[in-house]
């Protein structure tokens, strides 16, 4: 009894903490912004009779005359500024005291196993359709895993390839048990190795990823708190093989994983990735399993699980490497199903948002920022940029890209230097900044049109077989 009242004396003192860092960070993000705002002000200020004189011909002034006196010059200025506020708010600047605040409590919240009264089974669950130039990767690395007390179930979905003649020989062997089933989807594929997982903690992966030996030790060392019911492992793109994947690898770590940390710090974790994650089966017997009515099956999971007000945490050593589209047409087609699952996901769970504690007033809000008006801010921000290019405010634009790029550069640092990660992804900062963010705006808006057309559906990504020597990291 003593002890659990210590613990508790400790969360509530975490918890205290927490909001203070997070609060103090928002006047932070603020103060930043004003000292942004201030600098750049001058540079902007445009006045209409002038026009003419400024390079542009006579139809174009007149036009930008028109803009300018409806907009008035410090409004659209503000604008672009608020816009900046949002941007910055959504890309970690306000997360990032918690990130660096999370990567010192998780050192005092680890559990070796020894603390285990008994090492609980571990039921390791693969979905797979179609996998024949991953799925032999991912098995290896499953039965490489440092985790004593372990079953492995391959979920064969209806393969169409040489996917189940692949894992046969592992089968025969004894060393996973291989479950065939006509094509149903992923979601009921993960529900029927759900209910066959002998396990009380269950582990997913996806058949294309590459886990480090401790990966699952570490995920496992959470589940002694009793509040735990989920953990989320830390995806990190495996076939860094051209600039495209350098920037997704970039995208991985500033706009997922950072955030992340944050979001385990206050509990309002979005997204449970189908890449690793791991759940209490009593919490998933309480909840319900995975349901088909949405394209990201995990994040509704995620959800629910985080609307109990029960933990869902975030473990960053626990690691796999997954592989990440390495064209453009197989980026668009992931991201559409992403951003579209998103918002079915927030429509199914609207009724009620507001019951749901930090989820309901920090998570939801983030959901719907980042999905439905980011897009429309950012764009209408280039938009701008480009209007005050046409008046001849090169040096305000230049200056405030400068301070975008800088502001990325010192997240991005930060993050690469939690994850210990590559420090040459700084390089791809700046065009992260300018290029690729704008290009991810570009398929959230073809995904509106998507859903306006009914046309959002699951399609599986593109597999490349590139993981190889991931396996068996330690």
């Amino acid at each position: 009894m003593e002890v659990g009242r210590r613990l508790s004396r400790e969360k509530e003192r975490q918890r205290l903490l927490i909001w203070t860092v997070f609060v103090s960070s928002l006047l932070m993000c603020a103060l930043i912004l004003y000292g942004m705002y201030s600098m750049v002000e001058p540079f902007f200020r445009v006045y209409p009779a002038s026009l003419g004189a400024e390079g542009v011909g006579r139809e174009g002034a007149d036009l930008l005359s028109i803009l300018v006196r409806l907009l008035g010059a410090q409004p659209v200025l503000w604008y672009l500024f608020a816009s900046f506020l949002v941007l910055v708010f959504l890309h970690e600047l306000s997360y990032a005291p918690l990130s660096i605040l999370h990567q010192y409590l998780q050192k005092r919240r680890e559990h070796p196993l020894d603390e285990w009264k008994k090492i609980p089974l571990v039921s390791i669950i693969v979905p797979a359709y179609n996998e024949e130039k991953v799925i032999e990767q991912t098995v290896r690395t499953l039965l490489e895993l440092d985790y004593p007390n372990k079953e492995i179930l391959v979920i064969n979905d209806g393969s169409t390839d040489n996917t189940e003649a692949v894992l046969r020989p592992y089968a025969l062997q004894g060393k996973i048990q291989l479950i065939n089933r006509p094509n149903a989807g992923k979601a009921e594929a993960l529900n029927l190795g759900f209910n066959l997982a002998r396990g009380e903690i269950v582990v997913t992966i996806d058949a294309d990823g590459a886990l480090e030996r401790r990966s699952v030790t570490r995920l496992v060392a959470n589940f002694l708190d009793p509040d735990v019911v989920a953990v989320a492992g830390n995806v990190k793109v495996g076939n860094r093989t051209n600039i495209l994947t350098k920037l997704q690898t970039l995208e991985y770590l500033r706009g997922i994983n950072l955030r992340r940390r944050a979001f385990d710090l206050l509990n309002t974790m979005d997204v449970m990735p189908g890449a690793l994650s791991s759940f209490r089966k009593s919490a998933l017997n309480w909840v319900g399993f995975y349901e088909r009515d949405t394209v990201t099956e995990d994040m509704d999971q995620t959800l629910k699980l985080v609307e109990t007000r029960m933990l869902v945490v975030y473990e960053p050593d626990a690691i796999v490497h997954t592989e990440v589209p390495e064209d453009l047409a197989s980026l668009s087609r992931q991201r559409r199903r992403w951003y579209a699952g998103t918002v079915q996901v927030l429509k199914k769970h609207s009724a009620y948002w507001w019951k749901h504690g930090s989820l309901s007033f920090i998570g939801y809000p983030y959901l719907i920022l980042s999905i439905i008006l980011v897009p429309l801010i950012e764009l209408t921000t280039l938009l701008l940029m480009l209007i005050y290019g046409l008046l001849g405010k090169i040096v305000g634009i230049s200056i405030v890209m400068l301070q975008l790029i800088a502001l990325e550069l010192a997240l991005s640092a930060l993050t690469i230097y939690l994850d210990k990660e590559d420090w040459s992804l700084l390089l791809y900062v700046p065009l992260y900044t300018l290029v690729y963010r704008y290009i991810l705006d570009i398929f959230r808006i073809i995904t509106y049109w998507d859903l306006y057309r009914g046309q959002a559906r699951w399609s599986r990504a593109d597999r490349y077989g590139k993981l190889e020597d991931k396996i068996a990291i330690r």
